[in-house]
C-alpha cells in the first residue's frame, strides 16, 4: 500500500491551482495548471489500501485505483500507467470529464476529505505521454475478421480500440465529419483540449483501426404498434381492404406522432414512416375452425395468411406513396427499388397445400403471381411509403378484453388467471372455447417447442421486423432442453426470442386435480 501513515501526515485535499484569469480568457486552454509531482505524491500517499475498496464500486470501470495510488506514490509511473491501462483505455478523458464517484465512495471521506483520485488519474496518463510510454499495440496476428463500429464516442472507441487489439480489423462509423463524438463537438476545450482526443486517435491508427467518418449507419425510428384479430379479419369479406385499413390508421398515427424531446427518433419517424402491423387470436381461429396448432394444417394457414397480408400490406404502402407523391428516405436503395425482395414470390406461386386451408380461404383472394409482378412495377415505380410494415408484438392482456388469444403463439392455459391492478385476480377463458372444440386448446406446455417455432417460422418468412416468439417450458427443463429449442430455432430461419416462461409446479396439497370449471 501507500505510506501507511500518508492520510495522517496529509489531512487536506490538494488540487491543482486554476490558471490567472486575464491569462485564461486570452485562450480556450484548460483551466487548471499541470499538477506538481510532489503534491501529487503526498495525495497518493493518503489512500489507506482498505481492504474492501469501495473507489472500486465506486468506479464504473472497476479501476484499480489503491495499486495505481500506491505506484504513484512510490514514483513508479511506468507500472502505474500500466496498471491503469489494464481497466481503463482512455484515462486522459475520465480523468477530466469523469464526475468521480469513486472519491464519493472513497473510505477516507468518511471523515477526510477523500483522496484526489481524478487528479492522480489524469497526472499519471499525461506524464505516460510525454515521456513516451503510450505506444501502439498492434495485433501479433490477425483473426481475418471485419467488425464495424457506429458511433466514434468513447464508448466507441475503446470497443474499437480493444477487437483491434484482439486481432480483428475494424471500421469505426461515424456520421459527424470528423471522429470523436461528443469527445470532439460536445467537450469544450477548457474542459479538455482536443489535442488529447488527437494523441489517441494517432495511436488508434497506427495499432490499425480504421476511421470512416461523414458516414451515417442507420436512423433511430418510432415503431408504432397495432394488431389485427385473425379471427376478426378472416370472417371478413375482403382480408385485402382489412389490410389496407390497418396500414392507412398505423400510418396516420405516424404522421401525427412527433417525439420531440427525442429529435433523432422524431427525424427518423419523419422519414421512415415506420409501423408494425402485428396479428393476434391465431390459436383461438384455429381451435374455433377445429385446426390444431402446429399441425400440418396449421402451419399451411399461418404461411399463407401472413404471405396474403404481406401483399396487401405492400399494396397499401404503395397507395399511400403513390397518393402522397413520397416514398422513405433510402427507398431508392432498399431490395424493393432493386426488385430483388420480390423474387420468392414471383419465381414461384403460394397456394394452400391442405384442403381444410384451401376451404378456410374459400372466400377470400389469395395473391397469385401475376399479382406479385403487377405490385413489383408500381413499387419500383412509386415506391412505398412505409420502412416497416409488420412486427408481431406479445399481445397480453389487450388480447383477452377482445377475446382473442394472445399473439400468434398457442394458449398458455384454458383460463389464464392474469392479476390486473387493484381489480386482483381476473380470469380470461380462451376465446371461442367450448366443449364441442375444447380438444383444440393444447396448451403451451403440452404442445412443445417444436410446433410452436415451426408456426413462427412459416410467419417470419414473411415478416420484416420482429416476431415476439415466447417459449414455453415445464420447470423440469434442464438448461440443454432450452439450448436444443434454441438451436431448432435458429435452423428454422426464427430472428429473435422474445422470451421463456415456465410452469412451475403447484406446491403439494394446494393443486387442482378437478376439470376446468371446478378450478374456477
Amino acid at each position: 500500500m501507500a505510506d501507511p501513515k500518508g492520510f495522517l501526515k496529509t489531512t487536506e485535499r490538494e488540487l491543482p491551482k486554476r490558471r490567472p484569469v486575464p491569462v485564461r480568457i486570452m485562450d480556450w486552454k484548460e483551466v487548471y495548471e499541470p499538477g506538481d509531482q510532489a503534491v501529487l505524491r503526498r495525495q497518493a500517499s493518503r489512500c489507506m489500501d482498505c481492504g474492501v475498496p469501495f473507489c472500486h464500486s465506486g468506479c464504473p470501470l472497476g479501476n484499480l485505483i489503491p495499486e495505481w495510488n500506491d505506484l504513484t506514490w512510490r514514483g513508479e509511473g511506468r507500472a502505474a500507467i500500466d496498471r491503469l491501462h489494464a481497466t481503463n483505455n482512455f484515462p486522459e478523458f475520465t480523468g477530466r470529464l469523469c464526475p468521480a464517484p469513486c472519491e464519493s465512495a472513497c473510505v477516507l471521506g468518511i471523515n477526510q476529505p477523500p483522496v484526489t483520485i481524478k487528479q492522480i488519474e489524469v497526472s499519471i496518463i499525461d506524464e505516460a505521454f510525454a515521456k513516451g510510454w503510450v505506444e501502439p499495440q498492434p495485433p501479433a496476428r490477425l483473426t481475418g475478421k471485419t467488425v464495424a463500429v457506429v458511433g466514434s464516442g468513447p464508448a466507441g472507441l475503446a470497443a474499437a480500440q480493444q477487437l483491434t487489439r484482439a486481432g480483428h480489423t475494424v471500421a469505426v462509423f461515424e456520421r459527424d465529419d470528423r471522429i470523436g463524438g461528443l469527445l470532439r463537438y460536445g467537450i469544450p476545450d477548457f474542459k479538455m483540449e482536443k489535442g488529447q482526443l488527437e494523441s489517441r486517435l494517432r495511436q488508434m491508427q497506427e495499432e490499425g483501426t480504421r476511421f470512416r467518418a461523414g458516414v451515417e449507419i442507420g436512423k433511430d425510428i418510432s415503431c408504432n404498434l397495432g394488431s389485427m384479430n385473425i379471427a376478426l379479419s378472416m370472417d371478413a369479406d375482403d382480408l385485402g381492404q382489412t389490410v389496407e385499413t390497418a396500414i392507412r390508421a398505423l400510418s396516420a398515427v405516424s404522421d401525427q406522432s412527433h417525439i420531440r424531446s427525442v429529435r433523432s427518433i422524431e427525424d427518423g419517424n419523419d422519414r421512415s414512416h415506420a409501423i408494425g402491423l402485428g396479428q393476434m387470436n391465431l390459436h383461438g381461429y384455429l381451435a374455433r375452425e377445429h385446426v390444431y396448432y402446429g399441425s400440418e394444417e396449421g402451419i399451411d394457414f399461418t404461411n399463407i395468411y401472413f404471405y396474403t397480408v404481406l401483399f396487401h400490406a405492400l399494396r397499401a404502402s404503395n397507395n399511400l406513396a403513390i397518393e402522397r407523391k413520397q416514398a422513405f428516405d433510402g427507398f431508392e436503395d432498399s431490395t424493393y427499388a432493386s426488385g430483388t425482395f420480390f423474387d420468392k414470390y414471383i419465381e414461384r406461386a403460394w397456394v394452400p397445400e391442405t384442403e381444410k386451408v384451401k376451404e378456410l380461404f374459400a372466400g377470400q383472394h389469395i395473391p397469385t403471381q401475376e399479382d406479385w409482378v403487377a405490385l413489383k412495377a408500381s413499387i419500383q415505380e412509386h415506391g412505398i411509403y412505409n420502412q416497416n410494415l409488420q412486427a408481431v408484438p406479445p399481445t397480453g392482456s389487450i388480447s383477452y378484453i377482445n377475446n382473442s388469444t394472445s399473439s400468434i403463439h398457442p394458449i398458455a392455459s384454458k383460463i389464464e388467471i392474469r392479476k390486473e391492478g387493484k381489480l386482483g385476480r381476473v380470469y380470461y377463458p380462451a376465446a371461442f372455447m367450448t366443449n364441442d372444440n375444447l380438444e383444440y386448446y393444447q396448451d403451451a406446455y403440452e404442445i412443445g417447442y417444436e410446433k410452436v417455432i415451426d408456426t413462427y417460422a412459416a410467419a417470419t418468412q414473411h415478416v420484416d421486423q420482429g416476431l415476439s416468439l415466447t417459449l414455453f417450458f415445464k420447470d423440469t427443463a434442464t438448461t440443454r432442453d432450452i439450448n436444443k429449442a434454441q438451436i431448432y430455432a435458429w435452423r428454422k430461419g426464427i430472428k429473435t426470442i422474445y422470451y421463456i416462461r415456465l410452469r412451475q409446479m403447484a406446491l403439494e396439497g394446494t393443486d387442482m386435480t378437478e376439470c376446468v370449471s371446478c378450478m374456477l
